[in-house]
């Protein structure tokens, strides 16, 4: 048994110990009496009853006292303990004590209401950690503070069910996320290299079409001229034709004339002959007219031989200018009828001119929207990886594919270093399309800073990093709408259609 005790009872002996002392000092003072009286006044056997009735009164009193002090000593065990946390032990055996026993059962009560508490508590916190929150604390029955407390314990349990369900559902949001945010970048990363190559595509058709639109006009000016000579050689033809028609028509004379020739022949040849007949008649006197009218004879004669060539002559000349007059009639109405024909060919290509004009047109304008199409795919994926390298706030391929500055995107690089200024430089959209194009890494670039604090525990970073990226998704949506009223303005060639958001 410990002889002293700490703090402000240092120096005073326990009970236990007083309580030896006193029964040693009464039963020393009995005997010190007894033996003062026996030296005083002889030995008195009655006197030394005293001194042993003293010693009988002390034991009787220690074992008496005996049992309160073990209560006592064991009540301070049994703080000692629960001060360690072991609980479950209790007082016992306090029959008969009084006051003091009475005080060890309200000790006990009160030690039952601790463990009682605690074994709540413990058991509730335990299943809150393996997720199981229907399991409430039971106040029913314990007094006071103690059901207060394990009611608001109650209240914190219900909290921590709904911030579990909500983790559960971030959790599970945060998950989906992140598979619809691989996958969408996968997709749209897809979407944007079919893109590039579409607008790859478009160029080389532009390109073909531009040739097709060359040789269409080369083509038309050469069928032009096709037709002008058609036309001249039908002309000509013509003019062959009409000439024709008046050689036959001269062959007619000539042929008229031959045969006056021939009957004035026949009539010579005639009147020869009656010349012959009257100079026989005449004699001797008539010789010399006779030889005159047989020389006229035979000059009718040959007159009538040359003709009957001459007619045959003529009429071969006649039979070959009615063939030329019939293949010249041919000729005029086969160029006539080509000539009809290129001037309809020369049309049809004049429309398939035209119709390469306008698909060039078409196949440029639908170029230039591919090319807006791809410009929002890259801004969609840009944001996507902005908003990627935020979350995860690390040096991760998003973050590094968001840090890239406005002038070594592709929409940058077409912008300072591509054909842009020269195919769109003349609107107003192109000269905005710089400014707000530069905002949306500026923003973005200015959040990923942010999310590499500790905005976790600062509501203020948290706040600005947000308000950054809406300021990115605001310059966002003006490029993109700049990129669409860009192509507008260039093909309608009307300013005023743009986008309200887009001009001011």
């Amino acid at each position: 048994m410990p002889g002293s005790c700490a703090g402000i009872s240092r120096h005073i002996p326990f009970l236990r110990s007083q309580l030896l002392l006193a029964c040693a000092i009464f039963t020393l003072i009995t005997a010190l009496l007894a033996g003062w009286i026996t030296y005083r006044h002889g030995f008195d056997g009655a006197i030394w009853l005293f001194p042993m009735l003293a010693v009988g009164f002390s034991f009787f009193v220690w074992q008496h006292a005996r049992k309160p002090l073990e209560t006592v000593e064991r009540m301070e065990e049994v703080l000692r303990d629960s001060r360690k946390g072991q609980l479950h032990k209790r007082i016992t055996d306090t029959a008969g004590l009084g006051e003091l026993g009475r005080t060890a059962w309200e000790f006990n009560e009160f030690l039952d209401l601790i463990e009682m508490y605690f074994k709540e508590v413990n058991t509730c916190f335990k299943l809150v950690a393996e997720s199981v929150f229907h399991r409430k604390a039971l106040s029913h029955g314990l007094p006071g503070q103690f059901a207060e407390s394990l009611d608001k314990i109650n209240l914190a349990i219900m909290a921590m069910e709904e911030n579990s369900q909500w983790i559960s559902r971030n959790e599970l949001a945060s998950q989906l996320h992140s598979l619809n945010t691989s996958n969408l970048l996968r997709k749209l990363k897809l979407n944007q290299q079919d893109l590039v190559s579409i607008s790859k595509e478009m160029d080389e058709v532009e390109a073909i079409a531009s040739a097709n639109r060359e040789g269409a006009e080369s083509s038309l000016t050469g069928v032009g001229h096709i037709s002008d000579a058609l036309t001249g050689m039908n002309r000509r033809v013509q003019e062959m034709a009409q000439a024709a028609q008046a050689l036959g028509s001269e062959s007619a004379a000539i042929d008229t004339a031959v045969h006056i020739i021939s009957e004035i022949a026949d009539q010579t040849n005639l009147l020869a002959l009656n010349a012959a007949i009257e100079a026989a008649r005449a004699g001797e006197s008539g010789r010399g007219f006779s030889v005159v009218a047989d020389e006229v004879r035979k000059l009718a004669e040959r007159t009538k031989a040359a003709t009957s060539d001459i007619d045959a002559i003529i009429g071969r000349f006649r039979r070959q200018v009615d063939v030329m007059v019939e293949e010249t009639a041919t000729a005029t109405a086969v160029t006539a009828d080509a000539n009809r024909q290129m001037h309809d060919f020369r049309t049809r290509f004049a429309e398939f001119a035209k119709a390469a004009e306008s698909t060039i047109e078409k196949v440029s304008r639908t170029k230039d929207r591919s090319f807006g199409s791809l410009v929002k795919m890259d801004h969609v994926i840009f944001m996507q990886n902005a908003y990627a390298g935020v979350e995860k706030a690390s040096d991760c391929d998003e973050a590094r594919a968001a840090q890239t500055d406005h002038k070594n995107c592709r929409l940058g690089k077409w912008y300072f270093e591509g054909i842009g200024k020269a195919q769109f430089g003349d609107t107003r959209a192109f000269e905005r399309l710089g400014t707000s194009h530069a905002d949306v890494h500026a923003g973005v670039h200015r959040a990923l800073a942010l999310s590499r604090e500790d905005w976790a525990n600062h509501a203020e970073l948290r706040q600005q990093l947000v308000q950054e990226m809406e300021r990115a998704e605001k310059a966002s949506s003006q490029v993109v709408d700049l990129v669409n009223a860009m192509v507008a303005e260039k093909y309608e060639g009307a300013k005023g259609t743009m986008p309200m958001e887009a001009v001011q």
